[in-house]
């Protein structure tokens, strides 16, 4: 039925496509893990400045550094 239904018309219809529906909850859900790194990385960093005060960018940097190579 709604194979018949070209494209421009189903969108002017707000039907959209299984496709683009699941296109669009893998965009979705890649964004919101990507927000959730964000937000842990910005929770370690103000943890760091409780914790260290004035040398919180140091203490952060040598984590991060040690997180990469060690």
């Amino acid at each position: 039925m709604d194979e018949d239904i070209p494209d421009n018309i189903r969108a002017e219809n707000g039907i959209i496509d299984d496709d683009l529906v699941k296109l669009l909850r893998e965009f979705l859900e890649l964004r919101m893990t990507e927000l959730k790194m964000e937000k842990i990385e910005a929770e370690e960093i103000l943890l760091g400045v409780e914790q260290y005060g004035e040398d919180a960018d140091d203490a952060h940097f040598d984590w991060d550094w040690s997180r990469e190579n060690c």
